[in-house]
């Protein structure tokens, strides 16, 4: 049997899409008879509760970044993915850049597949993912190496959202679904609500987190006692998809799932999360459907009233959002990177 680590984190501070990601891509794998094996450093008692109990699969913790080196020692895997975030694991790129240097030293008989940032830089590993809109231009064309694999068509999605049927675009604004990310650490649903009620709006909010602690949780509900019309709160919801397809338009935040929106054909305002992101909203405007801004602090608070009414009003601009970002994605991410991965198992047998 073939053996497959995971090197990914998850946490409030990191979020849940590299994780989720990791699953998507072992549960793959398993269904191909792999053996898969994740490790982990930064994380939460319901990380581990989701890989091992709800995913049956085995996971290692790590003190230090050093201590993968013994575990791919005495596993010997045949592939090692890493998706990790960088700016919370290391302090700068060149300590980063030394790591998985390190990784392709000690890995000399295993298949390395890494995926990275949107950043135009020179990896270490076999397989380098940069699965994001935009991302083959970063690269100059005809100097792009065989095994980067860049660009939306190697995105991947749950199977939730593949096997969901898309948004259906209606007149009027009923329903509006919030999602900031797994877990906001920056807050921003808060300040979205706080626009709400001062907007005087009244249409239905759903607001969506992965994992958010009590004390934050009433804090939101007292704040949403102000709003004008009616709110939930949904925490670690198995159904995401179907809740997206219920709703008329999104707002969202600038990280993975403004993809999981545009792959069903829901309509949404991006708040982006922080200033690494504008290259990549920069990117993702420039080839899907989204109404972007950079901030809703107080001096762009108007700008986000007057561009949700502007979208709520109008009908035939969110019929084409819907148009242009179903068309933008056909769902075979995952099936493209295992089999680029496994093309290159293959090879080294």
């Amino acid at each position: 049997m073939i053996r497959v680590l995971f090197r990914v984190d998850a946490s409030q501070k990191i979020g849940y899409g590299h994780l989720n990601r990791c699953i998507c891509l072992a549960d793959y794998f398993r269904e191909k008879g792999f053996d898969c094996i994740f490790i982990i450093k930064e994380s939460t008692k319901e990380v581990e509760k989701i890989i091992s109990i709800q995913r049956k699969y085995i996971f290692f913790r790590l003190k230090t970044e050093d201590d993968i080196i013994q575990i791919i020692e005495i596993y010997n895997p045949k592939v090692l993915v890493t998706d990790v975030n960088i700016r919370v694991l290391f302090k700068t790129y060149s300590l980063y850049s030394n790591y998985t240097s390190l990784l392709a030293a000690v890995c000399a008989n295993t298949i390395v597949a890494s995926f990275e940032e949107f950043e135009k830089r020179i990896y270490a590993a076999n397989i380098v993912i940069i699965p994001y809109v935009g991302a083959s231009r970063l690269f100059n064309r005809g100097k792009i190496h065989k095994n980067y694999l860049l660009g939306e068509k190697y995105f991947i999605f749950r199977s939730e959202f593949l096997n969901s049927p898309k948004v259906k675009i209606k007149k009027n604004v009923k329903n509006v679904f919030i999602c900031m990310g797994g877990s906001d650490p920056n807050k921003i649903t808060e300040k979205c609500i706080k626009l709400l009620i001062k907007g005087n709006f009244q249409f239905k909010i759903k607001l969506f987190f992965s994992i958010i602690d009590m004390e934050r949780r009433k804090s939101i509900e007292e704040l949403l006692l102000q709003y004008e019309g009616d709110g939930e709160i949904f925490i670690n919801n198995h159904n995401l998809a179907e809740e997206m397809i219920s709703s008329d338009i999104g707002i969202v935040n600038s990280g993975l799932i403004k993809y999981e929106t545009s792959m069903i054909g829901l309509p949404c305002i991006s708040i982006c999360n922080g200033k690494e992101h504008k290259l990549v909203m920069k990117y993702f405007e420039h080839e899907a459907a989204i109404i972007h801004l950079t901030s809703i602090e107080d001096r762009h608070e108007d700008i986000f009233i007057n561009k949700l009414r502007e979208l709520i009003a109008d009908y035939s601009e969110r019929k084409r959002i819907h148009q242009v970002n179903t068309l933008l994605f056909d769902g075979y991410g995952l099936v493209r990177v295992y089999e680029k991965i496994f093309h290159l198992v293959n090879q080294s047998t």
